[in-house]
């Protein structure tokens, strides 16, 4: 799998874990999208739940994601590698993160990756240009 790496001008070193679009940030710096391989195998697994409501013309669904064995392996190959600062992931990977964290066996799995996750934190709406110190969690 590839993941594309950039060191923003703050010397901090963030690579895209699994997104098909690039990311810009206010420095300038550009994080490039993954490609469609990596993109599509470490996606999460969906698991829906029709919601029944009363005489509606469409389905409403409430969705969660579960981590594959794939995107645990990747995530934590990602976060044992001392160069990499931050591995931005879309929110879903840390909800479902947070989800398994929550499992006492699980934390000390999980604690090298829960400590490197993050998600952007876009400074203008209408560029979509990203912070490059600020990051959420």
């Amino acid at each position: 799998m590839h993941h594309p790496i950039v060191t923003l001008s703050n010397k901090i070193t963030v690579v895209n874990f699994s997104s098909p679009h690039s990311f810009k940030f206010i420095d300038g710096s550009e994080l490039p999208p993954c490609d469609e391989q990596t993109v599509k195998m470490l996606a999460l697994e969906p698991i829906e739940t029709e919601i029944k409501r009363y005489e509606v013309k469409w389905v409403d669904i409430e969705i969660q994601y579960r981590m594959t064995p794939e995107v645990k392996g990747e995530l934590r190959k990602l976060a044992e590698m001392v160069e990499i600062d931050i591995i931005l992931a879309p929110l879903v990977v840390l909800k479902a993160i947070e989800a398994e964290v929550g499992a006492p066996f699980n934390w000390s799995f999980y604690l090298p990756i829960r400590k490197k996750v993050r998600t952007g934190r876009v400074a203008d709406r209408m560029t979509k240009v990203h912070y490059i110190d600020k990051f959420c969690v």
